[in-house]
Protein backbone atom coordinates (compact mmCIF):
# COMPACT_ATOMS: atom_id res chain seq x y z
CA UNK A 1 0.00 0.00 0.00
CA UNK A 2 0.95 3.45 -0.54
CA UNK A 3 0.78 6.49 1.89
CA UNK A 4 1.93 9.88 1.75
CA UNK A 5 3.35 11.84 4.83
CA UNK A 6 4.60 15.23 5.31
CA UNK A 7 8.10 15.93 7.20
CA UNK A 8 10.07 18.64 8.31
CA UNK A 9 12.61 19.62 5.93
CA UNK A 10 15.37 18.94 8.24
CA UNK A 11 13.76 16.29 9.76
CA UNK A 12 13.19 14.21 6.43
CA UNK A 13 17.25 15.29 5.83
CA UNK A 14 18.08 13.36 9.40
CA UNK A 15 15.87 10.70 8.37
CA UNK A 16 17.43 10.28 4.94
CA UNK A 17 21.32 9.79 6.53
CA UNK A 18 20.33 7.71 9.48
CA UNK A 19 18.78 5.44 6.81
CA UNK A 20 22.06 6.18 4.29
CA UNK A 21 24.34 5.32 7.38
CA UNK A 22 22.54 1.87 7.77
CA UNK A 23 22.33 0.63 3.89
CA UNK A 24 18.53 0.74 4.04
CA UNK A 25 15.91 1.91 2.14
CA UNK A 26 13.37 5.04 3.62
CA UNK A 27 10.64 2.33 3.18
CA UNK A 28 12.61 -0.44 5.30
CA UNK A 29 13.57 2.57 7.74
CA UNK A 30 9.67 3.74 8.22
CA UNK A 31 8.36 0.12 7.90
CA UNK A 32 10.99 -0.76 10.66
CA UNK A 33 10.32 2.05 12.55
CA UNK A 34 6.24 1.92 12.55
CA UNK A 35 6.35 -2.38 13.46
CA UNK A 36 8.49 -1.73 16.09
CA UNK A 37 6.06 1.45 17.86
CA UNK A 38 3.45 -1.05 17.41
CA UNK A 39 5.19 -4.13 18.90
CA UNK A 40 6.99 -2.95 21.15
CA UNK A 41 4.56 -0.32 23.11
CA UNK A 42 5.47 0.30 26.56
CA UNK A 43 1.97 -0.82 28.83
CA UNK A 44 3.22 1.58 31.65
CA UNK A 45 3.11 4.59 28.57
CA UNK A 46 -0.38 3.88 27.68
CA UNK A 47 -2.58 6.68 26.93
CA UNK A 48 -3.94 8.86 30.10
CA UNK A 49 -7.01 8.06 31.43
CA UNK A 50 -7.31 10.18 34.56
CA UNK A 51 -6.20 14.13 34.35
CA UNK A 52 -2.84 14.79 35.99
CA UNK A 53 -4.50 17.59 37.61
CA UNK A 54 -7.81 17.81 39.42
CA UNK A 55 -9.22 20.68 40.61
CA UNK A 56 -11.84 20.46 43.06
CA UNK A 57 -15.39 21.54 41.79
CA UNK A 58 -15.69 24.59 44.32
CA UNK A 59 -13.15 25.98 42.43
CA UNK A 60 -13.88 28.36 39.93
CA UNK A 61 -10.58 29.69 37.10
CA UNK A 62 -12.27 32.06 35.72
CA UNK A 63 -12.98 33.23 32.21
CA UNK A 64 -10.44 35.47 30.40
CA UNK A 65 -10.06 36.20 26.39
CA UNK A 66 -7.18 35.83 25.24
CA UNK A 67 -6.20 39.31 25.37
CA UNK A 68 -6.61 39.57 29.09
CA UNK A 69 -4.39 36.29 29.15
CA UNK A 70 -1.85 38.24 27.35
CA UNK A 71 -1.75 41.22 29.53
CA UNK A 72 -1.22 38.73 32.47
CA UNK A 73 1.38 37.23 30.87
CA UNK A 74 2.79 40.40 30.38
CA UNK A 75 2.46 41.75 33.88
CA UNK A 76 3.88 38.44 35.20
CA UNK A 77 7.45 38.87 33.24
CA UNK A 78 7.60 42.64 34.21
CA UNK A 79 7.37 41.17 37.84
CA UNK A 80 9.67 38.85 37.40
CA UNK A 81 12.29 41.14 35.53
CA UNK A 82 11.74 43.59 38.63
CA UNK A 83 12.88 41.18 41.12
Amino acid sequence: MRTTIELQDTLFREVKVFAAERGISLKELFTRAIEQCIHDEDPGKSRMTEPPVVIEKTVSVGSFSNQELALMEDEEIRTKLVK
